[in-house]
């Protein structure tokens, strides 16, 4: 494949279970021409040692359809919500010039540097990011990089579900994912994504967290023509 990559436009990958997540880092990086890349079952364990995440992706001009399997285990996504916390609490009454800087959670600088590479895509209009059912996605609030996509203005349709949700099971939990999205997100996206359409894997149930419900209720109210 290394031999073509500056000429193809299409690679889609459905249960490739001898391809992962360093190949498709390669991919992003090898093929200049790249339109679309769908690899849904190609899980890319972005906090790992191995994935330089500082690397250029070649196709930053040209991919306009990304789907990715992220995967980020709970223990990791633990310690990134643990690091927030201990950088909230930081700030709250200390003094800028004497308060020493909390210590970031590893994973939380690895899931932002993610962020800026996806940034750098700025032709893209389909961002879909999946995760296993036993594992969780990107934290996908301001706090921890969501602002970094402010360059994704030609963004039309962002996916967040489960794997286990696209083949029609409702009965599992839905990733962290999605209930850290707040009204504070719903503006941002409102604001900053002026192409949105849709936002797939907000699931409308009895079950969403009220901060949930405020995102979807905002961002409805700013954006109607949203489907959410």
């Amino acid at each position: 494949m290394q031999m073509h990559a500056s000429w193809l436009q299409t690679i889609e990958m459905d249960n490739c279970d001898n391809f992962n997540g360093l190949g498709i880092l390669k991919l992003l990086q090898l093929c200049k021409s790249l339109q679309t890349l769908r690899a849904p079952t190609v899980r890319l364990e972005f906090f790992l040692d191995d994935y330089d995440l500082q690397q250029e992706w070649g196709c930053r001009k040209t991919l306009n359809n990304l789907s990715l399997s992220i995967e980020c285990s709970v223990e990791r996504e633990r310690q990134i919500c643990a690091s927030l916390e201990n950088q909230a609490s930081a700030n709250q009454g200390a003094v800028p010039e004497i308060a020493p800087a909390p210590a970031i959670s590893p994973y939380l600088v690895r899931q932002r540097q993610l962020f800026d590479r996806i940034a750098t895509l700025t032709s893209l209009r389909v961002l879909d990011l999946t995760c296993s059912e036993k594992g969780t996605n990107l934290e996908f609030s301001l706090s921890t990089g969501l602002d970094r996509l402010w360059t994704l203005t030609h963004l039309r349709h962002l996916d967040l579900r489960t794997r286990k949700e696209r083949i029609g099971h409702r009965e599992q939990p839905m990733s962290r994912v999605l209930r850290v999205l707040t009204s504070e997100e719903a503006r941002w996206m409102a604001n900053e994504w002026p192409d949105l359409k849709s936002i797939s894997g907000l699931v409308q149930t009895q079950e969403l967290d009220a901060k949930l419900k405020e995102f979807v209720t905002t961002l409805t109210l700013l954006r109607p023509d949203v489907r959410v």
